[in-house]
């Protein structure tokens, strides 16, 4: 179940104005802090580079997503 809603035909990211890209519009208003900085690259370059996974798409595989995420979506 929790692997189908982060399936890679699933997975969306959020483009900041200041280009750091969030798995949802939530976690960028919320969690400024943990966004990933482009810093010159393209998105395929960002999502290749596992940034995203570190912050994030780990915790979902592994069933401990960040407290933000449990109160926001219940995942």
């Amino acid at each position: 179940m929790l692997q189908t809603c982060i399936s890679e035909n699933n997975l969306n990211v959020f483009i900041s104005f200041d280009d750091k890209i969030y798995p949802c519009c939530m976690t960028a208003n919320q969690l400024p802090e943990r966004g990933v900085a482009m810093n010159g690259r393209n998105l395929k370059e960002v999502i290749d580079s596992g940034e995203l996974n570190d912050l994030y798409y780990d915790d979902l595989k592994n069933n401990t997503p960040i407290k933000f995420c449990v109160e926001t979506c219940g995942k």
